[in-house]
């Protein structure tokens, strides 16, 4: 399984129908197996999950709901040791 950070920003739900809208998707989203962790920005301008999946179709499949309001970066990311250890390796 590979590991995912998917973070998004507001940068297009500034208005209040906007950010509604977003709450409303939100609140009828299932989100998809895999998420171990779901956050939302301390100043309330965007958030981010983990999530481990085999096939990042689920990834862009839990986020398409959204698109029209929030901008992605999705970023596959290795788990700290394994990191570590490559760039021991590599030294």
């Amino acid at each position: 399984m590979s590991k995912y950070v998917v973070s998004w920003t507001n940068t297009r739900a500034k208005a209040k129908a906007d950010q509604k809208a977003v709450l409303d998707a939100f609140e009828a989203w299932t989100p998809p197996a895999g998420i171990s962790e779901m956050l939302v920005r301390a100043d309330g301008n965007g958030g981010g999950l983990i999530i481990e999946t085999d096939d990042v179709k689920v990834i862009a499949e839990a986020i398409a709901p959204f698109a029209g309001w929030l901008d992605y970066e999705i970023v596959p990311v290795l788990d700290i040791q394994v990191g570590v250890d490559l760039i021991k390796a590599n030294l």
